[in-house]
């Protein structure tokens, strides 16, 4: 069985710089493929009635391209498109990107893999072409991945991912006459906990803060995502998972709002069919 980390985050977070609904496939060592890659299907809705009016819901689709260039380095591009479920059965694309990878930059023992991303940010969304009037983004994505087999966790990986975007805009302004995000920072941490061959559990926690031109800071995001998968083939994958997400606000009259862990108001389930090719 082909050794694939998942660290699949389907997500409702609006970092603006960092959040689409993807799947972000971490592949620990090298191939002798030229090509490979992962699709998924999923369907996501929140916790409220499907007679409420903030009831929501979607399936997404998505793929993940690599062309193994030599060794552990790899051109990745991901593009993923949904279908809201509302009366106006909304399709739109996400914003994709282009990517330079290198999973195996640095091994330290069997304990820990560096690897990075360089990454151009394709501005694919209505948002991101229309309402925002971006040009592009540039991200860097260093990973840490952390084998806990050595120190007795057996099964066990635990993922570090930060993250910094620069973004590019026609105007500071979008045309909703909101500034546009200009920087971003984000913090993943994954861990990745393989139960059996074929099941496996994975918790994931991402913190975003972004500033506006002229570094204004916006509200710092965070989301909670927990998954659950099982592998009915060698590369194909059933999973169900449950996320949670906010922003961190201080109010002048009111309670603050700072990090939990589950939130109902803003909590959604998902299931998902990946195929790993």
């Amino acid at each position: 069985m082909q050794k694939v980390l998942f660290a699949f985050l389907v997500s409702t977070m609006s970092f603006g710089v960092f959040a689409q609904a993807n799947v972000l496939a971490t592949q620990v060592g090298t191939s002798t493929v030229n090509w490979s890659g992962t699709s998924y299907l999923s369907y996501e809705s929140n916790l409220y009635k499907k007679s409420s009016i903030n009831s929501k819901s979607a399936t997404s689709v998505g793929l993940t391209l690599n062309y193994h260039v030599k060794d552990a380095h790899i051109i990745r591009g991901s593009f993923s498109a949904e279908q809201e479920h509302t009366q106006q059965e909304r399709s739109r694309l996400n914003d994709g990107f282009l990517a330079w990878v290198n999973n195996s930059f640095w091994r330290r023992g069997k304990l820990l893999t560096i690897g990075q991303q360089v990454r151009t940010n394709v501005s694919l969304s209505e948002e991101s072409r229309v309402r925002d009037q971006k040009n592009i983004g540039v991200a860097l994505i260093p990973s840490f991945v952390f084998n806990l087999t050595p120190v007795g966790l057996t099964g066990v990986t635990f993922i570090y991912q930060p993250q910094a975007v620069r973004n590019f805009h026609q105007y500071k302004q979008n045309r909703e006459y909101k500034n546009n995000v200009a920087y971003g920072v984000s913090h993943s941490m994954i861990l990745s906990w393989s139960m059996t061959d074929k099941l496996y559990l994975q918790p994931a926690f991402i913190y975003g803060s972004s500033w506006s031109y002229g570094n204004t800071k916006k509200d710092d995001n965070y989301s909670f995502i927990t998954e659950l998968g099982y592998s009915i083939k060698n590369n194909i994958t059933l999973a169900a998972g449950l996320s949670s997400d906010g922003a961190i606000r201080n109010f002048q009259n009111g309670n603050d709002q700072t990090v939990q862990l589950y939130n109902k108001n803003t909590a959604s389930v998902y299931s998902a069919l990946y195929y790993v090719f």
